[in-house]
């Protein structure tokens, strides 16, 4: 936790100077309890330029290669990421979360799952749905651009693009959306919370 603190100014001054980064919104995000921030996923930095515009500290999944290995996984987990099995059900993963939650701590997540190499948002994975659902946390969206030309592929050093991060308003899961039993209404309700979520994060995406 120290160390997060020591190295949280520094890659702070590190992206005001190299990316020019702008952050709108920042007055969004609540000051304590438990949070979830979604985003689009662009670049493997993303973890690191979402905590500096939250600026709580945000504990993300991050594949475990990435996680696990190296000078940037140790760096990873020092601000807090931890590993997930990507393509299999990770219960220890989906324990960490909620135990992030309960310790009225910010969760990231990419419903997306993985970087997307274009324009727009993927898919969405449904896990994203069951953790709002099963922890009752408020969610914020949390959109980004310019993080995709930080280190493209096929290139061989970082370029240096201008990044915006923006933040929106906080939300919940409405109430009609809770409560459902029946496994056919569940996927249904799965599917319109996945699309709320979706809504909310292009509103936020910046042009």
């Amino acid at each position: 936790m120290v160390l997060y603190w020591i190295l949280w100014p520094i890659c702070y001054v590190l992206a005001k100077i190299l990316f020019r980064l702008r952050v709108e919104g920042r007055n969004n995000v609540p000051k304590k309890g438990q949070l979830i921030a979604v985003a689009n996923h662009n670049s493997y930095v993303d973890p690191v330029i979402i905590d500096l515009g939250v600026v709580r500290r945000v504990h993300f999944m991050g594949k475990t290669e990435i996680v696990s290995k190296g000078l940037f996984g140790l760096f990873l987990r020092v601000i807090g990421t931890f590993p997930v099995r990507r393509g299999e059900a990770d219960r220890a993963a989906l324990k960490r979360s909620f135990e992030i939650l309960d310790e009225q701590k910010v969760l990231g997540l990419f419903p997306e799952g993985t970087r997307i190499r274009r324009e727009g948002l993927g898919s969405f994975e449904p896990g994203i749905a069951f953790i709002a659902l099963k922890s009752g946390a408020q969610i914020i969206p949390v959109g980004m651009k310019g993080t995709d030309r930080i280190w493209p592929a096929g290139r061989r050093s970082p370029a240096f693009p201008k990044v915006t991060v923006k933040i929106g308003k906080p939300f919940n899961i409405p109430e009609d959306l809770l409560g459902v039993s029946d496994p056919a209404e569940k996927k249904a309700r799965t599917d319109k919370i996945l699309d709320l979520i979706r809504q909310k994060l292009i509103q936020v995406i910046p042009e």
